[in-house]
């Protein structure tokens, strides 16, 4: 058995009878040129040698079209079924041959001593293997920001099948937009977004300390952003060379887990794990963000040359972001869109032409203005492109939800008490609907809830929670995270305040 970290989510698992590979991404970009894959894989020449394909949903990071196009087309393809078709035809677009959509905690056979089970949530999932007597749970980022209920929730229900994990591997760190282009004058962003991936980190103890397992490979979201003003984001991450004592300081000081902190390249296997990434040359204190620059150089120069539009662009977008309001109004309580009222933004025209989102007695408006609106209480600054891509693509808001594609400048901390500034930026954006596609496919939808209980039950406990405000439920409050300091954040996160010694490591002090 060896098991390859090859670069972000992905990982390739070789035995004598099969090549399995996980969520490949590492041609090109994702969410319309935004993550660039870093740091880079050290060798992907495997790819033709595939004797299997796990992937575990739908994200552009672990469904990268133009790196699957290279993966062997005679792998044997597995994806979660979910309420939401579509993934088997596009596989098979791609020239995929054989492709199998696999039920929650369906155990198959992928070789002679390998076996995958799946666990699914929504549209999301996590995968389990077992090889030779060992358990391995991929959580890839299913789980590391969740609350802890959650988390119980979903450690008993692999613990009823596996009770012993072996190696859990799991995201760290942040990957969404939240809070890092969420701006007020009261936040600091860059000493807000050092807090936030320390409080990601304890999120990960948290699950850590729920699972147990025997070891822990820890992977940080392996992007990196080029915008010039976004930078300063890739350096922020927490490094791994501190969780152990982390954890020990305020989870569990006599645990016996180890830390496994692969970079891309390094494996594990009956010896241990091998350090053979020729990245651990480069880092500093597990930090390789340095690289960045030169990596994407070329990259970098493209991405901030801001290619300028004609204002008539604007008034097309208005039209169409009008016909998209009247769809994505459903859900929301009538109470949360009377408070609807924010302009966009758009620094890719030079003239002062503005959207203006607002309430009327008629429902959600969009209009194109001349004049930014007095009493707006956001402003959204975004680029024409990436509006137009969150509009009209099916999955169009990741390029803005994980793909840092605007800018949100809070300008009444009123709007904060109902998260307005998220409630905004799902009104812009096109998602997949749980219920649309569940009502035009209601065999499929069926097959799902039987096969995830726990999941449709809680589903249907937040619908009612929430009462058509969707970020209402006590876990999803973020206020505090743009209009509180430091030491105030802590203590409502219910995470330690920083040691001395880690507030340096943090360059809190």
């Amino acid at each position: 058995m060896k098991l390859t970290y090859v670069s972000h989510a992905s990982l390739l698992l070789e035995t004598n009878d099969a090549t399995i590979l996980t969520d490949p991404w590492y041609d090109g970009p994702a969410y319309h040129n935004q993550w660039h894959v870093f740091p880079k894989p050290v060798d992907t020449s495997f790819v033709d040698k595939v004797t299997h394909l796990i992937l575990t949903h739908g994200h552009e990071d672990h469904f990268h079209l133009p790196t699957l196009k290279r993966v062997n087309k005679n792998a044997k393809v597995y994806f979660p079924y979910t309420w939401k078709s579509g993934s088997v035809e596009l596989l098979k677009s791609l020239g995929f041959k054989n492709i199998e959509e696999v039920q929650s905690f369906k155990k198959i056979k992928l070789s002679n001593d390998v076996f995958l089970t799946f666990v699914i949530n929504g549209l999301d999932a996590f995968a389990i293997y077992e090889f030779a007597g060992l358990v391995f749970l991929n959580l890839n980022d299913a789980l590391n920001a969740s609350h802890k209920t959650y988390l119980r929730m979903f450690n008993n229900i692999i613990k009823a099948s596996f009770p012993v994990v072996d190696y859990m591997i799991t995201g760290l760190g942040g990957a969404s937009y939240f809070p890092n282009t969420v701006h007020s004058p009261l936040k600091n962003d860059r000493e807000i977004g050092i807090l936030r991936e320390q409080f990601l980190a304890h999120k990960f103890c948290e699950l850590l300390h729920e699972i147990k397992p025997k070891n822990v490979i820890p992977f940080v979201p392996g992007f990196a952003l080029l915008e010039k003003d976004k930078q300063w984001i890739n350096e922020i991450k927490f490094s791994r060379n501190n969780l152990e004592s982390y954890y020990k300081e305020n989870f569990d000081s006599q645990s016996t887990i180890g830390f496994m902190n692969l970079f891309p390249g390094d494996f594990v296997n009956e010896k241990g794990w091998i350090k053979s990434s020729p990245y651990h040359n480069e880092s500093i204190d597990d930090n390789v963000s340095h690289l960045v620059a030169r990596q994407y150089a070329n990259e970098i120069e493209e991405v901030n040359k801001i290619k300028m539009q004609k204002p008539d662009v604007i008034y097309e977008l208005a039209k169409n972001l009008n016909q998209l309001l009247k769809l994505n109004n459903s859900g929301i309580s009538k109470e949360l869109l009377k408070q609807v009222n924010f302009g966009i933004r758009f620094n890719d025209v030079k003239e002062d032409i503005f959207i203006h989102c607002y309430y009327t007695s008629k429902g959600l408006k969009a209009e194109a203005v001349k004049e930014w609106p007095a009493n707006a209480n956001l402003k959204i600054t975004t680029q024409t492109f990436k509006l137009d891509y969150a509009i009209k693509e099916e999955w169009g808001g990741d390029v803005f939800f994980i793909g840092y594609g605007a800018d949100i400048d809070i300008l009444d901390q009123k709007c904060l008490k109902d998260n307005l500034d998220i409630v905004s930026i799902r009104l812009l954006s096109r998602f997949p609907a749980a219920s649309y596609n569940m009502m035009r496919e209601p065999i499929r939808a069926a097959k799902y809830l039987l096969n995830n209980p726990d999941f449709a039950a809680l589903a249907i406990k937040q619908k009612i929670v929430t009462r058509g405000n969707p970020n209402k439920l006590p876990y999803n409050e973020r206020a505090h995270w743009i209009n509180k300091s430091k030491c105030d954040v802590c203590k409502l996160c219910d995470i330690p305040l920083l040691s001395d010694e880690f507030a340096g490591l943090l360059n809190f002090v």
